[in-house]
């Protein structure tokens, strides 16, 4: 009986997977743990055993079942110390110990700790956290990916980016190589059941632009509304003036939140490449009234441009005080297409206005994308400009003004 229910204390009675209650005490199965025992050769000789929590899905005890069969006649076969085993390591384990090593000053790693922690937290530990690295199968993470494609996101309503579940690929590829590389998994090969997994595309879109109209009355909107939270009101200000740069800017959320005084030369924003997502310096000019936003909120005297009192991120201020817009106009008439847009969609706006006023080259500039493949991602062409282009083509042929429409 390799995999087995265990059921509570004081019962203790060991039964089959197969039966849905205690055959002695008749308790659920749903409550007992599922242990794994499996010893190397016949009676007498080391087992290695591993236990799952109650509602463990049985597919995760089969695929562990087998990963600990393989795994021992492998180390075994070539004379390894099977007693490394006994170790139980799962891919949680793993995490903690990268985790350990990533936070150590100086460290440098792709992307800020609490983008990989919220990761983690949100979508790889309930899936994969108690999981040993035998039981991570191609077909399992291919599997992973597909559902993750159709989860929706804490915010916005939207599902994951690519670019959300591209970090979760490169989280998971990360932990394999640091187990690996630490000899923290006892094989002779790197074992990388990530490979060749295909990201699918977001079957909602890219995001979304507003309409002219819309970022008006978006503007005014976050100049009456006041954000009742006795933990952030304090932070209200520089959330409010940090949400209205990123209307005029188009930047994104982590770089608005820090954009330091030294970075705003003249009349110009200066990132250096350290700061954006491509690695790449930037230089955009702004405008007067962005402008005017940055200097007002560079007089709170701290080292951040949008910082709240005592100088501390606003980065979940800005969601906060954005899920409470959102809230407050949920029942409003006239203002229903306000619950599907993200912060992010900011960015969407700028690019495609920027894209109908200067033309793509141009406005790639501005939004800082190295590639067109980057940008056409960004680019919305607006209902009322479509619009125009219908109509006119209409006035041609019924007869009307027979202007020709621009090329």
């Amino acid at each position: 009986m390799p995999a087995f229910y265990r059921c509570p204390v004081p019962c203790g009675k060991v039964y089959s997977l197969d039966i849905a209650s205690c055959p002695k005490c008749g308790t659920s199965s749903k409550v007992a743990s599922i242990q794994i025992k499996i010893r190397e050769g016949g009676r007498g000789t080391p087992s290695h055993s591993r236990t799952f929590p109650p509602g463990t899905p049985k597919r995760i005890i089969r695929d562990a079942e087998e990963a600990m069969k393989q795994e021992i006649r492998g180390v075994v076969a070539a004379g390894g110390d099977s007693a490394s085993l006994r170790q139980n390591l799962t891919l949680g384990d793993i995490w903690r110990r990268w985790h350990a090593a990533a936070t150590i000053p100086g460290t440098k790693i792709r992307r800020s700790i609490k983008d990989y922690e919220a990761r983690w937290r949100d979508h790889i530990e309930p899936e994969f956290g108690r999981s040993p690295l035998t039981a991570l199968t191609a077909e399992r993470v291919q599997d992973f990916f597909r559902r993750l494609s159709m989860k929706k996101a804490r915010r916005g309503g939207k599902t994951l980016s690519q670019g959300t579940r591209r970090h979760i690929l490169l989280m998971l590829n990360q932990l394999l190589a640091f187990a690996f590389e630490k000899k923290l998994y006892p094989v002779v090969a790197e074992f990388r059941p990530t490979k060749g997994i295909i990201i699918p595309t977001n079957p909602d879109g890219k995001g979304i632009a507003l309409e002219p109209e819309q970022c008006r009355m978006l503007w005014n909107l976050m100049n009456r509304h006041e954000y009742r939270s006795s933990r952030f009101a304090e932070n209200l200000p520089a959330a409010r003036a940090a949400l209205k740069f990123a209307i005029l800017t188009g930047r994104r959320k982590g770089e608005i939140a820090n954009l330091l005084a030294s970075e705003i030369v003249g009349d110009k924003l200066v990132m250096p490449g350290s700061k954006t997502k491509n690695g790449k310096p930037l230089t955009v000019p702004l405008s007067r009234a962005a402008l005017n936003i940055a200097r007002a909120a560079m007089k709170n005297g701290h080292t951040l441009i949008f910082a709240g009192p005592t100088g501390q991120n606003i980065y979940d201020m800005m969601e906060g005080f954005w899920r409470s817009l959102k809230r407050s106009c949920a029942d409003t008439e006239g203002l229903e297409w306000l619950a599907a847009v993200r912060i992010h969609d900011l960015r969407h706006t700028f690019s495609s206005f920027q894209d109908a006023e200067l033309g793509e080259l141009d406005s790639m500039i501005l939004t800082g994308h190295r590639s067109r493949k980057a940008h056409e991602g960004y680019h919305h062409a607006a209902d009322s400009r479509l619009r125009q282009g219908v109509d006119a083509l209409e006035q041609v042929v019924l007869g009307g003004n027979k202007k020709s429409p621009k090329r």
